[in-house]
């Protein structure tokens, strides 16, 4: 057997941000992914660093009380997954552990204590997914991507998704794919999207344009597959760096806000905001709602309450639209035309007056230091590479409060890091269960400039169960 692949052995002390395992060898952290703190396991090197040591756990001889049956065939083989080995009460306990180091280190808030978790329902809760398609003599496969790699792990279920989201996949895509107009599009993704209200959707993206005989080819096949179906579905097509149409039923191209999946930011229902198509949105509703109250919460007991609230990474108003309700002018910021335009259409479908809404690269916005005066509350929502340039710009500029809403600790941390240089101190943090069994951490902070850091117990998280 070769070197680096000789059998070894350790007992995992603890998991990582990223999902792993981490025990130690010889003086070296060994990170072993689906193993569980309390594993003694026998394990082999796949790469060796320096400092660490990456590796593939061959077997549990001793397994932790920590472990859990996984719920799902396909886990260990699609990379969608990290943590279904764990009981849902164990991933939330080491996200909480997880990122409370993770501040502490990174960050640099040596007595911060992050209020408790957000729970969420932890089966059954994506209101989004994306599949990859890859073609072969055969027929097409359809799945995720494995871990770590860009290859297809075929899935016939998966239980993260929401019940019509599921019965898409199961029922209806395979047939729509298998007909010869989908071959020659040889379309390489589907996305299926529902929300609280409204109907499905379905976004097959391909290459190149279509040209019609293959359009209503699509068409055809997706009218038959979904002709049984229980509730509304529309089907779409987006060339790569085109904008999606629809195809399917009334193939006039138009986005439709009536009839679009909807998201209910709000849980006593008065706002109802239409997604785009392939427009960003939480996938785990009843988390986003949870989060939503939270930004509400941060809003109310802030004094003096703020006139001005700015949205950066707004997108089509998930944040804008409710804090709207209690401030007297809004504005949202996104670099995304489609999000901006569904919001400008949100804000008058919900009869909102006072939001505006501003299509540009949330950076160079930024830049103009007098776009950001004059707001007295700053959310800030970027995407997973967070916004270090921007957190600069507010450093400078000053608002007396930021709200930052973050799926990323570790970038968190970084933005945070300028901020908290520049005086402002967290009034509470939350973090946010969106991702259950998996090891993302989403999580709600609130900075007021020249104020100390807070404590757990200042969190309204009671208030948003």
């Amino acid at each position: 057997m070769p070197a680096f692949d000789k059998v070894k052995y350790l007992e995992i002390e603890k998991l990582v941000y990223g999902g792993s395992g981490l025990g130690f060898f010889q003086g070296k952290a060994v990170f072993l992914p689906y193993t569980a703190p309390g594993d003694r396991v026998a394990w082999h090197t796949e790469k060796e660093k320096a400092r660490f040591i990456l590796g593939r756990c061959r077997e549990v001889l001793e397994p932790s009380p920590l472990r859990n049956p996984p719920r799902c065939p396909h886990f260990g083989q699609c990379g969608g997954c990290q943590w279904q080995h764990l009981s849902y009460e164990a991933q939330v306990a080491w996200k909480e552990s997880i990122f409370r180091e993770i501040m502490v280190r990174h960050a640099g808030f040596e007595d911060f204590s992050p209020g408790p978790p957000i729970h969420s329902p932890p089966w059954q809760y994506r209101a989004r997914t994306r599949l990859s398609i890859k073609w072969h003599e055969t027929g097409p496969e359809v799945g995720y991507l494995r871990a770590r790699s860009h290859s297809i792990a075929k899935i016939d279920s998966c239980f993260l998704m929401r019940p019509r989201v599921a019965k898409i996949h199961a029922t209806c895509l395979e047939n729509i794919l298998n007909s010869r107009a989908a071959r020659k599009a040889a379309f390489y993704s589907a996305t299926i999207e529902t929300g609280d209200t409204g109907g499905c959707r379905l976004i097959l993206e391909c290459q190149p344009q279509l040209n019609s005989s293959t359009q209503k080819g699509v068409a055809k096949a997706a009218a038959d597959s979904l002709a049984g179906l229980d509730f509304a579905t529309s089907v779409w097509i987006r060339p790569r760096n085109s904008r999606a149409f629809r195809i399917f039923p009334d193939p006039d191209g138009k986005f439709d806000q009536r009839a679009a999946p909807a998201i209910l930011p709000l849980n006593s229902g008065t706002l109802k905001l239409a997604v785009p198509p392939l427009g960003f949105y939480q996938v785990n509703l009843v988390q986003n709602q949870r989060l939503v109250k939270l930004l509400m919460e941060a809003i109310r007991e802030t004094t003096p309450a703020p006139a001005n609230i700015l949205d950066l990474y707004c997108g089509m108003g998930n944040f804008s639209l409710p804090a709207a309700t209690l401030a007297e002018r809004v504005i949202g910021v996104d670099h995304a035309g489609e999000s901006i335009e569904a919001a400008v259409e949100n804000a008058r479908f919900n009869a909102i007056t006072n939001a505006s809404f501003k299509a540009a690269d949330v950076e160079d916005f930024v830049q103009n230091r007098k776009q950001l005066q004059g707001h007295g509350l700053v959310i800030l929502d970027p995407p997973r590479t967070g916004a270090i340039k921007v957190a600069r710009a507010l450093a400078d500029a000053a608002p007396p409060t930021i709200v930052y809403i973050s799926c990323d600790p570790m970038t968190l941390c970084r933005d945070l890091r300028v901020l908290k240089d520049a005086g402002y101190g967290i009034r509470w943090c939350v973090p946010v269960d969106m991702f259950p069994q998996t090891f993302h951490i989403e999580s709600i902070t609130v900075l007021d400039r020249g104020a100390a850091s807070g404590s757990a117990c200042m969190t309204p998280c009671a208030r948003v169960m």
